[in-house]
């Protein structure tokens, strides 16, 4: 038999392949050395839907007028049903009869629950309908809610009315790793880096569980069986660079429920830098900038036409250049948050441009180099990344150079960053520089404008308005949108020269060649190539592919076109300079010197429409952009090998598509047990006025 599909036996001698089925016992597997695992949760395929109405992982069973999940005061998660009201979804394994149970609060007339012909008045505030078999069909099923005002749910239970007499079933009902025969737990992945599937079954007092495995890819499908022991674990390996579905079938000829005690995504853990490379970094210092909104398409080093960044390209000849990073959110905040922490968007939960903040348990690259006795040092033209937000911590001197209305220039970070360096004095420096150009507004003085264009030579109000009014979408013809790229381009040739003057300053204080710099950004953006101008919710390429270069002394450069994303940057830091990295399991970041050739990313986006956010899921050809509420008009699929500039959508559909939502689900799953409490925003009158001038904030 080939090596595609097995299952396998682990052994402490090492792995042995016994056919497609095998065993691990949980007490190696937990410690195997070289080894990582992350839990991947199924999907659960019993008949059996609970919404507790406090993740967005259950999106995908709304459709209709339905809220995003929010907390009451009474620290309870409800969702808002509004007129006419929505649907549930959810699938029944057999034709049976099924309960539904529902906990809420109704607001005004109330509401009616329809489901194939039947109709039951929704009343109470508690409420348990029995539906009859006539109304449920094998598979997919909808549930409608009709609204007359508002409908506050708390909770939606529904299920076989069989399983409510089951011993126990209220306890397990409350458990989503449980399972209720017959069913099966789920799977739609495509696997790298030699990745396994780890499971362990609970079967209660039974010795063991019949299992039946089963793996469908788009050309074969593999099946195999065998009988799990509740002290060993199944370990599968999926078919290799296949999309592909995994179903995991205890059979049993009667009812019962099963727990699943473990369910990871099991691979070898990522090689730290080689040694060459960690021994060139030793006690250098670490200077990071940071060009808001610069897209990485813009930038000569990564092939762009025009002559936009000199300094940055004659950098990049000495640098390892990344030409395949993304940004793990499409605006400043998340994204910051993210290269200061290593941690996703939704595990950081520094979400909120207006109310949230770094959590107080949260720990910062900042933080481990100021521990390891670096002089720590900050400055920042955009107040997404300023006290305000908690992104000082770590920080022994942190500038915001942003005062008012008036906008920062490139060049005001000259004389704060030569004051610093001359600060840390003998000591090695964390220094992060966050400048705002090419970000909006474009106010680069002469030469720098009129570099691209001959309209405009100086900064005047007609030039402020008509940029403005095709910021905002009021000015859209061929000519406007020329006109702002032009104009993006000319500000970051400013930004650009400023840059080399910073490197300058490094060469005149002597300290050149003891310090590592890594230019980057924290977003693309979008210059009406989708329709659309700015970032914040732009996921396409244009919104999300940013610059990554890293130099440093002593190191031969190198272009890297494997993938690279935000997290990358602080897990590398954390591995060059030996700091005390506390998210090597909740991270998606890798070692920017060891990166796979291939990898799953997230990109998230802030929320919007409602309060429902969207997200960018890759795994390579694919890539899927998924505005929340999931409708069929609000997913796009992409093949990013054949349609890189992503203007030709495909139907989301088939194992690609299943495997991009697993992602995100997943993904969610995941962040809403790993999610750190964020803090509290204390924005100040000059955040507010910054933010106006900036376009975050409209009068």
């Amino acid at each position: 038999m080939s090596e595609m599909g097995k299952v396998v036996l682990w052994f402490v001698s090492g792995i042995r392949p016994v056919g497609l089925v095998g065993l691990v016992f949980l007490s190696f597997c937990s410690g195997r050395a070289g080894m990582v695992g992350h839990p991947i949760p199924p999907l659960r395929d019993d008949g059996v839907t609970i919404l507790r109405m406090n993740s967005l992982a259950d999106q995908p069973s709304f459709s209709g007028e339905w809220s995003v999940p929010r907390l009451g005061q009474d620290k309870a998660f409800r969702r808002v049903l509004w007129k006419p009201g929505g649907s549930v979804h959810f699938q029944a394994k057999l034709k049976e009869s099924y309960l539904l149970q529902f906990q809420g609060r109704r607001m005004g007339k109330g509401a009616v629950v329809a489901i194939g012909g039947l109709k039951f008045p929704l009343d109470k505030d508690s409420a348990e309908f029995v539906i009859g078999p006539e109304a449920i069909e094998p598979g997919a099923n909808e549930i409608k809610f009709l609204v007359e005002d508002e409908l506050r749910v708390s909770s939606i239970r529904i299920l076989p009315k069989r399983i409510a007499v089951l011993a126990g079933a209220d306890q397990a009902l409350a458990d989503e790793m449980t399972l209720f025969m017959p069913g099966s737990w789920k799977y739609f992945l495509r696997p790298v880096s030699g990745e396994r599937l780890l499971l362990s079954i609970d079967a209660g007092s039974a010795k063991g569980a019949n299992v039946r495995i089963i793996i469908r890819t788009g050309s074969k499908t593999l099946e195999s069986r065998d009988k799990v022991r509740s002290d060993a674990a199944l370990v599968i390996r999926p078919v290799p660079g296949q999309f592909q579905e995994i179903e995991v079938r205890p059979e049993s000829s009667r009812s019962g429920i099963l727990r699943l005690n473990q369910s990871l995504l099991v691979r070898e853990r990522s090689h730290p830098a080689p040694r060459r490379i960690r021994k060139a970094a030793r006690d250098k210092s670490v200077l990071i900038i940071c060009l808001d909104a610069a897209r990485g398409d813009h930038l000569g080093a990564l092939g762009y036409s025009r002559r936009t960044t000199p300094f940055i390209d004659r950098l990049a000849r000495e640098s390892w250049v990344f030409s395949d990073a993304v940004a793990e959110a499409a605006y400043t905040l998340a994204s910051t948050t993210t290269l200061h922490t290593g941690l996703p968007p939704d595990v950081h939960r520094v979400l909120s441009t207006f109310t949230s903040s770094l959590g107080p348990s949260l720990v910062t690259v900042a933080e481990l180099f100021r521990k390891k006795g670096y002089f720590t040092a900050a400055i920042s033209a955009n107040p997404y990344f300023g006290r305000a937000y908690g992104q000082d911590r770590g920080f022994a001197e942190f500038v915001e150079l942003f005062e008012g209305a008036r906008q920062v220039q490139a060049e005001d970070f000259l004389e704060p960053f030569r004051r610093i360096l001359e600060q840390a004095g003998e000591r090695p420096f964390f220094v992060y520089l966050h400048i705002r150009e090419p970000h909006q507004d474009y106010t680069m003085p002469p030469p720098y404008l009129g570099s691209f264009q001959s309209q405009y030579l100086a900064q005047t109000e007609e030039l402020r308005a008509r940029t403005h009014r095709i910021l905002d979408g009021r000015d859209n013809t061929g000519d406007d949108l020329a006109l702002l790229r032009d104009l993006y381009d000319e500000n970051l040739l400013y930004a650009d020269s400023v840059i080399g003057r910073l490197l300058e300053i490094l060469a005149t204080l002597r300290l050149d060649r003891k310090t590592v710099k890594i230019i980057t950004s924290d977003h693309g953006e979008g210059l009406g190539e989708h329709g659309m101008i700015g970032h914040n919710v732009v996921l396409q390429r244009e919104g999300i592919h940013i610059p990554l270069i890293v130099q440093i002394p002593g190191i031969s450069p190198r272009r890297v076109l494997l993938p690279a994303i935000t997290s990358d940057v602080p897990v590398t830091l954390a591995g060059l300079f030996g700091l005390e990295y506390p998210y090597d399991q909740s991270t998606w970041g890798t070692n920017l010197f060891n990166l796979p050739a291939e990898r799953r990313r997230l990109t998230r986006a802030l929320n919007s429409n409602g309060g429902f956010p969207a997200f960018m899921a890759e795994q390579y050809p694919y890539r899927m952009i998924a505005f929340f509420p999931i409708t069929e008009e609000s997913v796009e699929l992409y093949n990013i090998k054949d349609d890189p500039g992503q203007m030709n959508p495909l139907p989301a559909e088939g194992l690609p598509a299943e495997t991009l939502r697993f992602l995100i689900r997943t993904h969610l799953k995941n962040s809403d047990k790993q999610a750190a409490a964020s803090g509290s925003a204390s924005l100040r009158e000059k955040d507010l006025e910054n933010l106006k001038s900036l376009g975050y904030v409209h009068q």
